[in-house]
């Protein structure tokens, strides 16, 4: 289904052969109850009522996972975890929550299980907790994870578990439903690919790679229009070319918080329509969690780095970016660590915050690449377009960068990268560039007049060439 959500669910390995034969799959503690006839409030006081009478004998797990194994609808698809990194087989779902207070297993899923073969996949760290949402990459990142078999024979003894899974209510679950298929790859972007693209030195671009594999992090800077992000997406892609890991954007802004990048409390709309809060992993974690599963280089571009403010978003991530074989306890004290596989590339207008203002122990922590108006990418690009004399804006751009004088409000090369320049040469001139420049020279309007469309324009446009 469209809208099929997808879960890891901890079995136990004596329980395995049960719920594989039985078509099911179940959480212990009877004693909390129902929970479909619950709400969230009461199933917190419920699970606290059976703790308090178990004092030193209680282990069941949060009342969120509890809430979310309650919430698995048909058509959602679950991988059976056995263990940090094996999985016992995947199902998908054919029947809502159900309840048997006569078995020690009483809450229960009735599941179609679509492959019992085992596998091996990359550790997660949240292994132990009873249900945890995947993404479909982290689904079918499992999926398609070559199968070492059964790692239980088809004898094992089936337990009394087994007797009681017919009284599960089944639903028709679409017959037709997707296979799952082993994902492809990544394309391998080689670096003179990455060299092709950005019009950057295969040595240098080498070197940066070099850079960002030591420290794990680097930063993309300079001025406006210099091509930082689309520079970060082509080393991005080269990172994890080959293997399969993800690529992620995410775009920091003055509102961004702790509790949206890490971990926080976050409200949520119950199928009510009122709120409830929950303590929720924030974007890097999930993308880490995700990460952990996965074969392969997985990098995370951060947008507009310098937007936010950056110790209060890192938190605790301050420390691990420094100490990366380490881990810590962030919100709700669960212990984080950034998985080996990740890379972190950020990019930061200077010309909105220079890099001197940005705090020194988060400088050191990242390694700088610096990126400058690079002419020899509108050489490449706009090689055969006709009405523009590339060479002439070249020299217009660089007798404006040297007037503006400093490196960080140079103007950069974008501005002119798109399609049809002829046509909107003019436009592009008049409505960013000149705006801009007015700005920077409000204090020497003599200036500002020599790069008014009206001086340069002749400048740019080749021979016969018009623009309004």
């Amino acid at each position: 289904p469209p809208d099929a959500r997808f879960w890891s669910i901890a079995v136990e390995s004596k329980r395995w052969a049960a719920y594989r034969d039985g078509g099911f799959v179940a959480a212990a503690w009877p004693n909390v109850g129902d929970i479909s006839a619950m709400t969230r409030e009461e199933l917190d006081r419920a699970l606290d009522t059976v703790a308090e009478g178990n004092p030193g004998d209680y282990s069941a797990p949060g009342a969120s996972q509890m809430w979310a194994f309650a919430s698995i609808k048909p058509g959602d698809r679950v991988v059976a975890s056995g263990g940090a990194d094996l999985a016992l087989g995947i199902g998908t779902v054919v029947g809502p929550y159900s309840f048997d207070a006569s078995s020690p297993h009483a809450h229960r899923l009735a599941v179609r299980w679509d492959d019992v073969q085992a596998r091996r996949h990359a550790s997660d760290t949240k292994w132990k907790q009873l249900v945890v949402e995947m993404s479909p990459e982290e689904f079918d990142g499992i999926a398609g994870t070559p199968p070492v078999g059964d790692v239980f024979k088809a004898d094992d003894p089936v337990d009394v578990e087994t007797a009681a899974s017919g009284a599960l209510e089944v639903v028709a679950i679409d017959e037709n439903i997707e296979p799952v298929v082993p994902p492809e790859p990544n394309e391998l972007i080689l670096i003179e690919d990455v060299a092709a693209a950005t019009n950057f030195d295969v040595e240098l671009l080498e070197r940066w790679v070099r850079a960002i594999h030591r420290k794990g992090q680097a930063v993309l800077y300079g001025p406006p229009g210099t091509g930082k992000t689309f520079v970060a997406e082509w080393l991005a892609r080269h990172l994890a070319g080959g293997g399969f890991g993800t690529i992620e954007t995410v775009q920091f802004h003055p509102a961004y918080s702790y509790e949206e990048f890490m971990a926080g409390i976050r409200p949520r709309t119950r199928a009510d329509g009122s709120l409830e809060y929950a303590l929720e992993d924030g974007f890097f974690v999930r993308f880490c969690d995700r990460a952990r599963t996965l074969d392969g280089t997985s990098v995370l571009i951060i947008d507009e780095l310098n937007r936010a403010n950056l110790p209060r978003v890192f938190g605790e991530l301050m420390y691990l970016l420094e100490y990366r074989d380490n881990d810590v306890a962030i919100a709700g004290s669960r212990r984080f660590s950034i998985p080996d596989n990740v890379r972190i590339i950020g990019t930061m207008n200077t010309a909105d915050r220079s890099i001197a203002l940005v705090d020194h122990a988060l400088r050191r922590r990242f390694a700088f690449l610096g990126l400058l108006p690079n002419y020899g990418v509108l050489r490449n690009r706009h090689a055969n377009t006709s009405g523009i004399d590339i060479e002439g804006l070249i020299g217009v751009l660089a007798k404006l960068n040297a007037a503006i004088d400093d490196p960080h409000y140079e103007v950069g090369i974008s501005f002119f990268c798109g399609p049809d320049l002829a046509a909107s040469i003019g436009d592009i001139w008049q409505m960013e560039i000149e705006p801009y420049v007015e700005e920077y020279f409000f204090d020497r309007r003599s200036v500002f007049a020599e790069f008014r469309w009206t001086k340069v324009r002749d400048s740019i446009l080749a021979p016969g060439g018009s623009a309004p």
